[in-house]
């Protein structure tokens, strides 16, 4: 295991389990707003507000797992419609009993059909266009606040 954080290293101490985790987001944009979830009681951080996404299943394709969750969480239908950006944090969940490494891909999206639905039984519980001028009036995951003040990467073919 190679990483710069030597805390991250600790061999059979009663430190934190390490955790490594691949999930996947879209970003879905609509008349000056974005697509946004917010966070359920049964996620890690309930109230905050995130792009859709989620966990790659194993063997899944990342881009894939965008569309499967795009349509879980908020009952539409889109196409991957951007290149993939990387994002890559570690945090302290569990009131500290656990470091998760999240390698986050973030790709933009296109709408292509659906009636937006709010998830049931899930790790979300409502799903909003949010005009950008809101942003700063919610609780943004990190990682999302990061993904959306980053420019859309140009195709250059």
């Amino acid at each position: 295991m190679t990483n710069s954080d030597p805390s991250l290293l600790r061999q059979g101490s009663a430190g934190p389990s390490l955790v490594q985790r691949l999930a996947a987001y879209g970003i879905a944009r609509q008349d000056g707003a974005v697509l946004l979830v917010r966070s359920s009681d049964r996620s890690d951080f309930p109230g905050w507000w995130s792009l859709p996404g989620g966990g790659v299943d194993h063997g899944e394709h990342p881009l894939d797992t965008v569309v499967r969750e795009l349509r879980e969480e908020t009952g539409l239908t889109v196409q991957v419609t951007g290149t993939p950006r990387l994002h890559s944090h570690v945090l302290d969940l569990q009131a500290g009993t656990v470091r998760q490494h999240s390698v986050r891909v973030v790709v933009d999206v296109e709408v292509l059909a659906g009636t937006l639905t709010d998830e049931t039984d899930g790790t979300t519980d409502l799903v909003q266009w949010v005009p950008v001028a809101r942003f700063d009036a919610l609780q943004l995951m990190p990682f999302t606040r990061e993904a959306l003040s980053q420019p859309a990467p140009r195709n250059l073919s």
